[in-house]
């Protein structure tokens, strides 16, 4: 089917029922160029032009609002092991935030892969997961099943069923599938080799809680424990487990 290209140079619109004049309207397919004078019938056609030009507006200035909104909230570093470790947390506007941050690990990207593919020992190397395991391996893509503590002061947990994508060698997505305190939870690791063979390991996270689940509990809980999170991944590839130490939960 011939893709047809309309130009329409000069037109004079009155209403979407009423008669035109149109001084040239030109039509273009691949092979062949027209040029029509006189009056013509605009109708349906105005209106779809009308409301393609409002739709197109409307998504430019929803794109701009976006943008306008992304601010970031906090910035922190802290130390631990020596080893610096940068965390972002960003709002995307209502109740939207996201959580990045990243870290040199001095072992092989195969190494960290292989800690962060074994999916039903992630409770013993991030202090945030109570329970993993697979519910579905297709020999692709997995399901997996997780318990997320929120608070351990009141036992406030979270289940929620992820999708889990990789890419090997490379990346690890983690798309919610099923949740019932989170609307939206995209959770994204990042590998990629820098010098001496060492890995550089970067997380993301876009975490949107449901209307009952209070933002400021997430982003405390998220700025707290992501840096944690990403030594204790640093610590097991390198040494084969993560250092002891009490780990503490906010009220």
């Amino acid at each position: 089917m011939a893709f047809c290209i309309f130009v329409l140079q000069s037109s004079k619109l009155v209403s979407s029922r009423a008669q035109t004049s149109v001084r040239t309207y030109q039509l273009s397919s691949k092979n062949t160029v027209r040029v029509f004078t006189g009056k013509v019938l605009v109708g349906r056609t105005c209106r779809r032009l009308s409301k393609w030009l409002l739709a197109s507006a409307d998504s430019e200035s929803t794109v701009n609002q976006c943008v306008s909104e992304e601010k970031i909230v906090k910035e922190v570093t802290e130390v631990i092991s020596g080893v610096d470790i940068n965390v972002r947390l960003t709002s995307l506007g209502g109740r939207r935030r996201r959580i990045s941050g990243g870290l040199d690990i001095e072992a092989p990207v195969k190494r960290v892969w292989e800690v962060m593919t074994d999916y039903e020992k992630l409770p013993e190397i991030l202090p945030n997961i109570v329970e993993s395991r697979i519910i579905s391996d297709t020999g692709g893509d997995k399901q997996v099943e997780q318990v997320i503590l929120l608070s351990r002061t009141f036992n406030i947990r979270s289940r929620i069923v992820v999708q889990v994508i990789e890419d090997y060698l490379k990346a690890l997505r983690f798309l919610k599938m099923q949740s019932r305190d989170f609307e939206e939870f995209d959770g994204t690791y990042r590998f990629s080799e820098i010098e001496s063979g060492h890995c550089r390991m970067e997380y993301s996270l876009v975490a949107l809680p449901n209307v009952f689940f209070p933002v400021s509990l997430v982003e405390r809980k998220i700025l707290k424990e992501v840096p944690k999170l990403l030594s204790n991944i640093r610590e097991v590839a390198i040494n084969g487990k993560k250092k002891e130490e009490e780990e503490h939960s906010f009220s």
